[in-house]
């Protein structure tokens, strides 16, 4: 992952899976992720600063279909430790995800796919949690 920050700005971009990215190695899989951009702007809300929203514009290339587009953002509150997010793709899914950053070292979010589409019959959507340490 290459990241460039200056501020509020934050600009990022990935090759996956260097591998086989490079060898180009015979692996049979529809949907694998090739490759991923991104780009943010941190926008202040509150004077002292402990209140902001992030708004995000992604890019995501796919193997064996259509590449994939995200916008959404991360409302930020209590000088960074409470975070609400949400995002929409392209593929007619929505994320929606909470977090909590304890003492600046721990964190925990957790994450809710939903289908927008007439496959939501077959998938009512998923849940992930995540968990960070700060070391």
């Amino acid at each position: 992952m290459l990241a460039y920050t200056s501020g509020s700005l934050a600009l990022q971009g990935s090759i996956l899976n260097l591998k086989q990215f490079f060898k180009k190695d015979v692996v049979e899989s529809d949907g694998r992720e090739l490759f991923y951009t991104a780009v943010s702007y941190r926008i202040y809300l509150s004077a002292a600063g402990n209140t902001d929203f992030t708004p995000l514009v992604a890019y995501r290339g796919v193997d064996k279909t259509a590449n994939v587009w995200d916008a959404g953002g991360q409302l930020s509150l209590g000088g960074r430790q409470f975070f609400l997010s949400a995002l929409y793709h392209s593929n007619d899914i929505a994320t929606f995800g909470i977090g909590v950053n304890y003492l600046n070292k721990y964190m925990i979010n957790g994450l809710y796919n939903v289908n927008t589409s007439g496959l939501n019959e077959n998938n009512n959507g998923s849940f992930e949690i995540g968990f960070g340490i700060k070391i």
